[in-house]
């Protein structure tokens, strides 16, 4: 939303990443950003370049930005919350043009996101992170239908249900932590309802459980851990 210069036009932005990586000419380079911008879903492409950002709606500025990231058709594309500040309309219509992309153009996307449905919809495998670390990680069917960390845990916990009325909503306690203020152990151990002596000592590393799911955390030594307690309503009412 606000990553483009204001001061530049669409063309003058869009035709710099293209002089600043290859060696192209002026049409040539108009030509790629028309088609790049229709690509996106920007029709009138050609009058488009002559704007300003501020010009045009969130949620073209949102497709702007995503073309001028594919003009050098990268390897990988880096969406860091690509679609906040949007509606819901456009952030659907968002999400469809990066699956598009992916797809279509054969460009990986590193997507980076607090929206756990807009994780389960659009991406294949997830990295739960916490404080700065991986905590969690496998494909989004594995997280999403077990998770094993208690962090993904209560995030997955503290999403309302439809199913079922409760009278509040379950949240995990505690605060996240201050970059570098934890000097040993586990970064969630303060918070975690399964803390134990050692959690405070050691940090543990991640370690493979099975079907391509690795998690960070000592109940899962030896292998997966299903006897530790869920975050069913009784549980998650006394440690979350």
């Amino acid at each position: 939303m606000t990553s483009l210069n204001p001061l530049m036009t669409i063309r003058k932005q869009m035709t710099e990443v293209l002089f600043t990586h290859q060696a192209i000419s002026q049409k040539e380079a108009k030509a790629r950003a028309v088609d790049l911008l229709q690509t996106v879903g920007l029709k009138q492409a050609e009058s488009l370049l002559k704007k300003y950002p501020h010009e045009l709606s969130g949620g073209m500025r949102q497709r702007v930005m995503i073309a001028m990231a594919m003009l050098c058709h990268p390897k990988l594309m880096i969406a860091d919350e690509p679609t906040t500040a949007l509606d819901v309309t456009i952030q659907a219509q968002i999400l469809r043009l990066l699956k598009k992309l992916n797809e279509e153009m054969d460009t990986a996307i590193l997507f980076i996101t607090h929206d756990l449905g807009v994780v389960r919809q659009i991406c294949q495998r997830v990295m739960m992170m916490y404080a700065g670390r991986i905590v969690e990680e496998g494909t989004v069917d594995r997280i999403f239908q077990k998770p094993l960390h208690p962090y993904t845990k209560g995030l997955f916990a503290s999403v309302p249900s439809f199913k079922e009325k409760k009278e509040k909503l379950i949240s995990i306690a505690g605060h996240v932590p201050k970059p570098g203020s934890t000097r040993s152990g586990c970064q969630f151990a303060p918070r975690c309802p399964y803390q134990m002596p050692k959690c405070l000592e050691k940090d543990p590393a991640l370690q493979s459980i099975q079907h391509n799911h690795r998690v960070a955390c000592f109940l899962m030594e030896g292998g997966e851990d299903t006897e530790s307690p869920t975050t069913t309503s009784e549980s998650a009412d006394k440690a979350l």
